[in-house]
């Protein structure tokens, strides 16, 4: 008999073969974990994953190809793992562990050196082949899963893919250990590589900003980058200081190869006031005095505020305005309206992650 005349006969005898079912499976389950039980919760520790995955292979193997009666055992099975292991070993952990077998049906082929939390990353990826990229050098390199997040972030698959192989090596290089140099002149003769830059350590810096902040932050770079107009990725919280010995951080620093020009992004949270358009201009009137070089264009400056309910984008007074507003150089920016609209769907989409992720961090108890 084949999966799905099995699983059409589950349907059919409804309750009791849920319940006959789904207690064996469960058993199954509490004896897997029995000798990981301290560990059972804790994403750091690479001793659960060749469990996990073995759970995830029974749990899939059990459900077949019926949705239907893969929704009834979830929901049987979370009952008693939440009851048994804690709040936090729900039905969403149990949904995450079956995905993570039918993403990585091998099991032979998991580096014993990555951890839960490195394969709850990976499992986010689209596209076997960019997963496949991560996952192989996640675990040569040893990356933390901060690390393998900053690497997604900058785009690195997408950089070496778009780069002719004997550059590979420099750009792996600098992604993995060197802060390549920034100057126009660098830029221009190695674009793939700005997008590599190492952006910890501005995060490690005093300066602090919330974390919906910093996830919007690196979804405007994305965006410019994938623009495919000439942006390549400089500087994030670029460091600056007045002549008044007053730190600031501008939010993203991009270089335009095409147009030969730094564009400086910030960022607000709060409705604009005349100190953000002043401090903007600051930004620019500093790039055009003491960064860009004489055969550089004038800096462009874009301000951006979102709130709950709006997003609003402002190029800078200060930029060259009749230049970037030049009908063949104005589609090499995106309006100020296609940027608030980015804003906002980023935002929503932002938030609703942090809020799950809060959700799961809230509910997880000790074992």
């Amino acid at each position: 008999m084949d999966k799905k005349m099995q699983n059409m006969n589950k349907l059919e005898n409804g309750e009791a073969t849920l319940l006959d079912e789904g207690q064996r499976l469960y058993d199954n389950i509490e004896a897997a974990f029995a000798e990981i039980r301290p560990q059972i919760l804790d994403d750091n520790n690479s001793v659960i994953v060749p469990v996990y995955w073995e759970v995830g292979r029974a749990i899939s193997d059990a459900i077949g190809d019926s949705e239907a009666y893969g929704t009834q055992l979830m929901m049987f099975l979370a009952e008693r793992t939440s009851a048994d292991f804690g709040k936090n070993f729900d039905e969403r952990r149990l949904r995450r562990i079956t995905q993570f077998h039918q993403m990585f049906p091998v099991l032979d082929d998991l580096p014993p050196n990555l951890n839960w939390s490195h394969y709850h990353v990976l499992m986010r990826i689209t596209g076997p082949k960019r997963r496949a990229f991560y996952l192989n050098e996640c675990a040569q390199f040893n990356w933390t899963t901060r690390q393998l997040e900053q690497q997604i972030r900058s785009l690195l698959y997408e950089r070496l893919m778009s780069t002719p192989e004997e550059q590979h090596q420099e750009i792996k290089d600098i992604a993995f250990n060197a802060r390549p140099k920034t100057t126009p002149e660098y830029i221009r003769r190695n674009p793939n590589t700005l997008a590599l830059i190492d952006i910890a350590e501005a995060r490690n810096q005093q300066h602090v900003k919330s974390e919906l902040e910093l996830e919007l932050i690196n979804k405007l770079q994305e965006f410019f980058l994938r623009l495919d107009n000439g942006f390549v990725f400089v500087e994030q919280q670029k460091h600056i200081i007045s002549a008044g010995g007053i730190h600031y951080y501008i939010d993203l620093v991009l270089y335009n190869t095409i147009l030969k020009r730094f564009v400086v992004v910030d960022l607000k949270t709060h409705t604009f006031t005349y100190k953000d358009y002043a401090q903007l201009d600051f930004y620019v009137k500093r790039f055009n005095d003491r960064i860009k070089q004489s055969d550089d264009n004038r800096t462009i400056g874009i301000l951006l505020y979102t709130g709950e309910d709006e997003s609003v984008a402002k190029y800078s007074a200060l930029s060259d305005s009749e230049t970037l507003f030049d009908t063949n150089k104005r589609r090499h920016f995106p309006t100020e309206l296609e940027l608030q609209a980015m804003l906002q769907r980023e935002r929503k989409s932002i938030e609703r992650k942090l809020l799950l992720e809060k959700d799961d961090n809230t509910s997880e108890i000790s074992v």
